[in-house]
């Protein structure tokens, strides 16, 4: 995290994880993979990742996309976090 980050950033990476949780639960990312399908540039806007968590548990899976604008996927993403229980 960057020093000028506001308080309340959290890693995309793991912000579906992060909402599930509970207080004083943490969680560490295990696996990421990503794969580019199209270079993003700035003719086609703003970029939006969106991910839905499809297991949670010990550990937890979901698969982000990164789409323009024009909802054209620029880039896919699985990834696994492990849940870390006081």
């Amino acid at each position: 995290m960057e020093a000028s980050s506001p308080p309340w950033w959290i890693p995309p990476s793991g912000a579906p994880v992060h909402s599930l949780l509970p207080p004083a639960v943490g969680y560490v990312t295990a696996d990421l993979n990503v794969r580019f399908l199209r270079p993003a540039v700035l003719a086609a806007g703003a970029l939006r990742c969106t991910g839905e968590v499809v297991h949670h548990g010990k550990s937890t899976w979901w698969p982000p996309r990164v789409t323009d604008t024009a909802d054209r996927s620029i880039a896919i993403a699985s990834a696994t976090c492990l849940v870390r229980r006081p």
